[in-house]
């Protein structure tokens, strides 16, 4: 396959660009629950998660089938006031520091070093994540991880209520760069959501594919896509790719 160089390569969050090690609520809860200021019912860390994990499998799986997408926001403010709780941070600070205790992660092996070949090769960079966490704790988190990065926007799928491979994440992603599809590549493990979204959205797809295990997509997603893409097993197997270019 003869690779042509694209004006912007976006990629996807989780398990392509950082590496998360797995999500315990209880873990996350027993961070925030050290700033309640308000809590009535005695609740714990554990009670608290179990109604979280309970409601969430009730309300966002059904969002999520239909690409559809709940903000951590609106559904952390549904646990607080169901169960009379408040704490003395405002939301966006419960978020991150909710997330940083939930999924302990690390950087993908090689990204900042393909992060800093793009650069020097003049092609932009973006980010498009499925997500129910905000665009500002997305860019934060990164941030943690890949100081140096050059991201021009951070696409959550919060922000927008629909998730990928709904191709209108990848449209407000397309109108934040100011290009066309056909000018931008994808990079993603999904081969559902990241691959053959992409692709339906115009845009040239790689399916970045590596040994790390991933708990979070599911067995339907992870078919051979069904469309035309670059499959990649490192990042220095991408940096080679990118070496042919014309």
């Amino acid at each position: 396959m003869q690779l042509k160089k694209p004006k912007m390569i976006t990629f996807d969050y989780g398990h392509t660009l950082i590496y998360e090690k797995g999500f315990s609520t209880l873990r996350g809860n027993e961070e925030l629950m050290k700033y309640a200021s308000k809590n009535p019912k005695g609740v714990s860390a554990k009670e608290a998660s179990e109604f979280n994990n309970k409601l969430f499998s009730e309300i966002a799986v059904d969002f999520h089938k239909n690409d559809r997408e709940i903000h951590h926001f609106h559904f952390q403010r549904l646990v607080n006031e169901l169960l009379q709780m408040e704490f003395s941070l405002p939301m966006e600070e419960q978020e991150l520091l909710f997330w940083n205790a939930a999924s302990p992660a690390e950087k993908m092996e090689q990204v900042d070093e393909v992060l800093e070949r793009l650069h020097e090769l003049g092609i932009r960079t973006g980010v498009i994540s499925n997500l129910s966490f905000s665009e500002r704790s997305l860019a934060m988190r990164i941030g943690q991880y890949l100081p140096n990065n050059r991201f021009e926007f951070f696409t959550a799928s919060s922000e927008y209520s629909v998730r990928k491979p709904h191709p209108l994440i990848f449209a407000v992603s397309l109108a934040k760069a100011g290009l066309q599809a056909h000018e931008v590549w994808h990079c993603g493990d999904n081969s559902r959501c990241d691959v053959e979204g992409a692709s339906a959205a115009g845009i040239f797809p790689v399916w970045y594919m590596s040994d790390l295990p991933n708990l979070y997509v599911d067995k339907i997603y992870s078919g051979t896509p069904r469309c035309t893409h670059l499959k990649v097993s490192s990042w220095g197997e991408f940096m080679e790719k990118l070496d042919e270019m014309e």
